[in-house]
């Protein structure tokens, strides 16, 4: 159950919070991709589309439809976007005590685990993390780039 259910609202959750932020700084056409592999269906909410993939469990990435370069600044808040919204999850279930099965304690904890890994700056080959983009755009910023 963990691996289909949690594993992907998890990452659903991680790519809404980017989607959210995009759409806060007034980026439109956002698509949202969970899983890999062939296409199962997609569906439309509002101007989000969100296509699901046979190995839905595995990964999640947003894209938007913005012509030309995002300012730095930009990118660091939407970047930052996704693991806040895990963090903020996860705050909320403990708050209202939603921790009593085994079941909402791995999801909580596994939303504090992408959140916070996904916070920490590091970057592996081209692959730069949520946080390695924030720390990037705000040392930019402060460089006045």
């Amino acid at each position: 159950m963990f691996l289909f259910l949690s594993v992907p609202l998890t990452n659903l959750l991680h790519e809404v919070g980017h989607v959210s932020g995009a759409k806060f700084l007034g980026i439109k056409g956002s698509q949202i991709q969970l899983g890999t592999g062939p296409k199962l269906f997609h569906f439309h909410v509002k101007e989000t589309k969100v296509d699901v993939m046979l190995a839905y469990f595995i990964g999640a990435y947003s894209t938007n439809e913005y012509q030309g370069r995002l300012q730095e600044w930009k990118r660091g808040v939407i970047s930052l976007s996704g693991p806040i919204l895990n963090i903020i999850v996860v705050v909320i279930m403990t708050i209202l005590g939603l921790t009593e099965t085994t079941s909402l304690r791995l999801f909580i904890l596994f939303n504090l685990w992408v959140g916070g890994v996904n916070i920490i700056p590091f970057k592996i080959k081209e692959k730069e993390s949520d946080g390695y983009i924030f720390v990037k755009a705000l040392v930019n910023l402060v460089k006045g780039k």
